[in-house]
Order: structure tokens, then C-alpha cells, then sequence
């Protein structure tokens, strides 16, 4: 014989039939949700574009661009650009303003539209290649084309905008100051034209030796001036750039015997790049060559302080960082320009030293003589400088467009986007189905949590249970055939009369 509420079963029957309430309106609640998600996902269209990512950068053989597949820094980059647009809500109001987007919702504000179009775009990236897969869902198929495209073109000029910073950098350094002594020697042609206009019946005589001199101190003066004018533009931008870029990078977990050699070899190889760049423009007995390969020198020795038999051990896989190789280089080139400066200081407070002592020396030249050299002087030396500059300035133009072409294929569209519309009848069946369900599911644990709230005795078992007494009866609850009448406020109870 069962006992009154001795089975589990019964007992979550009987919490459905208490709670029927709740699970008929969980399950309408459900087939109204799943009702409404399949309607709106009927019309949907679906695009997809494929980007193929590859490396760029200079490479040890003394070639100034190469492409690589495998340059894992270079696409790391790109990601990470990609995560920082995907982010930036100026990018999206540019991406829907390229196409004419805004234009076709007229109602729709811009902000709702932005939050609508980053949305509906999803990105995966191929783990073991180069390929990033840019798909997109949009009611309006040539809507949905147009952002796709738009955000491949806006996405490359951000790429190649960031990778080309240092270029794009030093050609308005160039421009600047080509500007500044083509303005220069403007006046000072002016002046020379004045000059001769009011001196037109003088000739210039020689001076001598020591206005040879002077002039020659004073042209070193003012090379060695614009010299140290642009380190000090150079080190102003390399410190910019330092502040941005992080010291290390993290590496994703990896099996290694050592990490100390792992890292002391990447060290070496770095340096031995370093070498090499430096010996193409330097001499083997230059300071920065000697001093990288004293560097070399030092982790070739903790190499082999870290290969003895002492030294060796095996970790597990464990998460390592090391030293991003681009804050190296320009701490590098930071260091180089620290010492370039501080000789080139020392080289000026030499020459206007000497300069002090030859003017002393021409003090007896005549004055309007003297005026008409240095106007010379001065052309002659701002010209030089200007046509310098000018040069540089080209090539930095020049260099800057290769470098923007090149980045810039550096990320091409493997497969073009093509809308496609969205299958919805089998998932809108599914998710029909699946509403009264999900409904049931969510009752019954608002059902199961209101009875754990609830710490009422219901069974006898819970009774002998809790209170430690034994039941002798069980009194059924009978309610009354007829339905008790209301009574008034204030009215007793009525009584039985003998």
C-alpha cells in the first residue's frame, strides 16, 4: 500500500496540477515569443565576404618591401585595428554616410541606425590562416551589399592610415620645414634685391681669410642647428609612438624545454637584424654597430649559460610574454637619437665657440661689403637647405604613396559579398516548437522554486518528518455546497437555542 505522498512522482504531479495556472500562461508567453522571433527573421537577407590578410614589412635581405604570408605581428595588427573601428561609433556613422545609407532610412535616426548596422555585422577569423569572414544580415539586399562594401573600403583606409603613421609623419615634417626656409629665402631674396637696387654702382672686393672662415663656421652653425631641429622632431614623434605602443605582447599557451633560451633566442635574433639594417648604412667600426653587437655578444654568453646541463628544465604549457618587437625597435631608435643629439650639441657648442673668435677677427671689414656676403651667405646657405629638403621631401612623398599601395593590398576581398536569402521556415517550425517547451522548462523552475520557498506541511510523511509524531487521522478539507452568506459589519454569529 502507498503511502500519501511517499513518491516523488506524485509529488511533481501534484506541484504541476497546484501550479497549472503558471505553466498555461508560461507556455502562451512561449508560443507568443517564438512567434514573434520567426516573424522577424522571415525576409532576412545574408552576405558574406571573405578578406585575405597577409604581412608586410621590411626583410633582412636588404630589400625595402616584402609580403608574408605568415607575418603573425602584421595580421595581429590588423586585428586589432579591427577591434578598435568595430568599437569607434564615428566609424560606423562613416560607413552608413559612404553609401548613401542614412539617406534611405529618412526615418530612423542616426544613432538607431548605427546600433542596427553594428548588429546585424558578425566577424570570424580562420585560426590556422589568414582569412576573415565579414557576414552581415539586412532586410534590403542592396542595403546589405552597400555596408559590406563600405565597411571593406573604410576598413582598409583605417589599416593602412594606422600602418603608415610613421611615413605619413615624417613627409609633413618635410613639407613643414621646406616650407619654413623656401619663406626664408624668399626674404632674404627680397633683400638681396634691395640691396643691389641701392648699391647698384658698388663691387664686392675680397674680404680674406678670416670672412672665409667666418662664413664656413656659421654654415656648419646653421646645418648642425637644423640638424638637431629635426632629432629633436624625431624624438618627439618616437616618444609619442612609445607612449601608444605596448611593452609586451602576450604569446598564447606553448610547449617549450626553456623559456629563458626561447626568449634569449629571440633577443639574439633580434639584434642580429639590428646588425645588419645598421650595417648598411654604417661601417663595421661605428659606435652603433659596435655597441649591437656588444648587445650580441652578451646573450650569446647567457645562451650558453642557459644550455648547461645545471641550467635546463622542462616546464609545462604555461603563458608566456615577451618584449613586442616594435617597442624594442623604437626604443632602439630613441637610443640612437639620444646619442646623435647629444653629439651634435656638443659639435654646436664647438662651432659657435669658433665663430665668436673669427668675428672678433673681421670687425675692420667694411660694413656694406659684410652686408652684401651675408645676404650671399645666407642665400647660399638657406638654398642648400631648402633644395635638401625638397629632395627629402619627394622621396618621403614617394615612399609614403608605395608604402599606402602596398598596405593597402596587403588585405584583399578573396570572395564578394552576395545576398542571399535567409531559409527561415525550418528554424521558424523549430522555434514554434520549441516556445511551449521553453515555457514548460521555465514554469516548472518557478514552480520548483515556489515550493522551496514555501515551508508549509502538505503529506503526512512531511508531518512525521519534521514534527517527529506519528499521524492517527487525516481530516480531508470539504468545502461547503452552498456558499456561505456575507454578513454585515458588526453582525454575531448566530446561536442555538434550546
Amino acid at each position: 500500500m502507498r503511502v500519501y505522498g511517499s513518491s516523488p512522482l506524485y509529488n511533481y504531479v501534484e506541484l504541476v496540477f497546484r501550479a497549472k495556472k503558471l505553466f498555461i500562461i508560461a507556455v502562451v508567453i512561449g508560443v507568443l515569443i517564438s512567434g514573434i522571433m520567426a516573424y522577424t527573421r522571415a525576409g532576412m537577407y545574408t552576405g558574406t565576404a571573405i578578406l585575405f590578410l597577409s604581412g608586410y614589412g621590411p626583410t633582412q635581405s636588404g630589400s625595402e618591401h616584402n609580403f608574408s604570408l605568415t607575418s603573425s605581428n602584421n595580421i595581429a595588427s590588423k586585428l586589432e585595428i579591427l577591434n578598435i573601428v568595430t568599437k569607434d561609433p564615428n566609424f560606423w556613422n562613416s560607413v552608413i554616410r559612404d553609401r548613401g545609407i542614412d539617406q534611405r532610412y529618412p526615418k530612423m535616426s542616426l544613432t538607431m541606425l548605427r546600433q542596427e548596422v553594428r548588429k546585424s555585422f558578425s566577424f570570424t577569423r580562420d585560426p590556422e590562416g589568414n582569412l576573415l569572414e565579414i557576414t552581415c544580415r539586412w532586410k534590403d539586399p542592396s542595403v546589405l551589399i552597400d555596408l559590406i562594401n563600405s565597411f571593406y573600403t573604410l576598413f582598409v583606409s583605417k589599416v593602412v592610415n594606422y600602418e603608415t603613421a610613421s611615413d605619413t609623419t615624417e613627409r609633413m615634417l618635410l613639407e613643414s620645414n621646406y616650407h619654413d626656409y623656401n619663406n626664408k629665402m624668399q626674404k632674404i631674396e627680397s633683400e638681396k634685391r634691395q640691396y643691389l637696387s641701392q648699391h647698384f654702382w658698388e663691387q664686392p672686393s675680397f674680404i680674406g681669410a678670416n670672412i672665409g672662415n667666418l662664413q664656413s663656421d656659421l654654415s656648419a652653425q646653421r646645418q648642425q642647428k637644423a640638424q638637431l631641429k629635426m632629432l629633436q622632431s624625431r624624438l618627439s614623434v618616437i616618444n609619442k609612438q612609445l607612449a601608444v605602443v605596448p611593452k609586451q605582447i602576450d604569446i598564447q599557451y606553448v610547449e617549450r624545454q626553456n623559456p629563458q633560451i626561447a626568449a634569449l633566442q629571440t633577443q639574439l635574433t633580434t639584434l642580429q637584424q639590428q646588425k645588419n639594417q645598421l650595417l648598411q648604412i654604417y661601417t663595421p667600426i661605428n659606435p652603433k654597430v659596435e655597441s649591437v653587437q656588444q648587445q650580441i655578444n652578451f646573450v650569446q654568453q647567457q645562451l650558453k649559460q642557459a644550455a648547461s646541463p645545471g641550467q635546463s628544465s622542462t616546464n609545462p604549457s604555461e603563458r608566456t610574454y615577451q618584449y613586442n618587437p616594435q617597442w624594442q625597435t623604437l626604443k632602439q631608435a630613441q637610443s640612437d637619437t639620444l646619442q646623435d643629439l647629444a653629439t651634435v650639441q656638443e659639435s654646436l657648442n664647438n662651432v659657435s665657440g669658433q665663430i665668436v673668435k673669427d668675428q672678433a677677427k673681421v670687425k675692420a671689414v667694411p660694413m656694406e661689403e659684410k652686408q652684401l656676403l651675408n645676404i650671399d651667405r645666407d642665400y647660399s646657405l638657406i638654398a642648400s637647405i631648402r633644395n635638401n629638403l625638397r629632395s627629402r621631401m619627394e622621396i618621403a612623398r614617394i615612399n609614403e604613396r608605395t608604402d599606402r599601395i602596398l598596405h593597402a593590398k596587403s588585405i584583399s576581398m578573396a570572395v564578394s559579398p552576395q545576398a542571399e536569402p535567409i531559409n527561415a521556415r525550418g528554424k521558424a517550425v523549430l522555434l514554434v516548437l520549441l516556445g511551449p517547451i521553453l515555457g514548460l522548462i521555465i514554469a516548472f523552475c518557478f514552480a520548483l522554486g515556489a515550493e522551496a520557498l514555501d515551508h508549509s506541511l502538505r503529506t503526512p510523511v512531511e508531518v512525521e518528518k519534521y514534527l517527529g509524531k506519528p499521524v492517527l487521522a487525516v481530516i480531508p478539507k470539504i468545502q461547503s455546497e452552498q456558499p456561505e452568506r456575507k454578513r454585515l459589519p458588526g453582525a454575531t454569529k448566530p446561536s442555538i437555542s434550546s
